[in-house]
């Protein structure tokens, strides 16, 4: 009887058990996942239509959906979408939820809340998004106890562990509180070398915790193993301006900004939040390098693309930078 009971509570278990634990379907889920570093987002929604169309009841596509509209809002310096964000992502959670047996709910709920933390905290309400990364650790702690699930949890937790104790500044010195940045890092490590699906998302983690450690050749480590895997993406182009920033390289950083901005002139209205903002810096970074033709294309590149009253209004203090550079360059040039 008693093995019976085993064999039945096995069987339950595993009927439980969603389609991240599913290795037939792990290859769709880690495409739709990593179409998100090269900037594919409707590649990502075309995948994470099928796999709801075939799991309709599964918490999963939602938590991918609503993933993939936070990372598309990131790229794009777009965040007009956050509601419908989190109304997708409430959705995965409310669905998860409903079946905690299953760790990989745990840890769509514990992620979800996290996406939903950062999102917060992005919009400049940092307690709303302190209180919610809290609620998020909580159930990726559960996660974290599940063989199954602990790598990928640890992407989450590690990230919080490090970046609660990075920013808490010199709180760190006072009894009880405590610096959780090493575990952190050790966890972020743990989600790239083990994870399931966060591998490339635990290594864009570390470039920027390795610069904020001023550890810039481990910094670079990583930058060249998620170039080396997404030769379209624009994220290393990214990682070398923080990189150039933290060396103090005023070379260098004109030099990262310059690489960005080509980048970017390509993809047109996409991107013209982080065009007008990139040539803003290659424009400031060639002033003070005292490159004065370089310095007036950046400027037109700005001045040229916030014609329209919108764009004037939100970049003002840009266009204000970019005249006056370009003003000193053409008497610089004439003397």
């Amino acid at each position: 009887m008693a093995r019976t009971l085993i064999v039945i509570l096995t069987v339950a278990v595993s009927s439980f058990a969603g389609i991240l634990g599913d290795e037939t379907v792990r290859p769709a889920i880690l495409e739709a996942i990593e179409c998100r570093f090269d900037h594919r987002f409707a590649r990502a929604d075309s995948i994470i239509d099928s796999l709801a169309a075939e799991f309709p009841h599964d918490p999963a596509p939602l938590f991918l959906r609503g993933s993939n509209l936070y990372d598309e809002m990131m790229h794009r310096e777009d965040y007009s979408e956050v509601s419908r964000m989190n109304a997708i992502l409430d959705s995965a959670i409310f669905s998860a939820r409903t079946n905690t047996v299953d760790p990989w709910n745990l840890w769509i709920v514990g992620s979800a809340l996290g996406y939903k933390a950062m999102a917060k905290i992005k919009l400049g309400k940092y307690l709303a998004g302190y209180g919610t990364s809290r609620d998020a650790l909580g159930y990726l702690k559960l996660a974290l106890d599940s063989p199954e699930t602990r790598a990928d949890a640890a992407l989450g937790a590690g990230g919080y562990y490090y970046w609660a104790s990075a920013t808490i500044g010199f709180l760190r010195y006072l009894p009880l509180v405590s610096d959780n940045r090493d575990e952190g890092l050790d966890l972020l490590r743990e989600a790239y070398d083990g994870s399931h699906f966060s591998r490339y998302a635990a290594g864009h983690a570390m470039v920027y915790i390795f610069i904020n450690r001023n550890e810039l050749d481990s910094a670079r480590v990583y930058r060249d193993t998620i170039a080396e895997r997404f030769p379209e993406s624009l994220l290393p182009l990214w990682y070398n301006l923080a990189i150039a920033e933290a060396e103090k390289s005023l070379e260098n950083y004109y030099t990262a900004a310059h690489a960005l901005a080509s980048a970017l002139d390509t993809l047109g209205d996409e991107q013209i939040v982080n065009f007008v903002e990139v040539h803003h810096f290659a424009a400031m970074s060639a002033k003070d390098l005292t490159l004065w033709d370089k310095a007036i294309y950046h400027c037109d590149k700005v001045l040229n693309a916030i014609e329209d009253d919108e764009l004037s209004r939100r970049f003002r203090s840009q266009a204000k930078d970019c005249e006056a550079i370009r003003k000193t360059a053409i008497e610089r040039m004439g003397e």
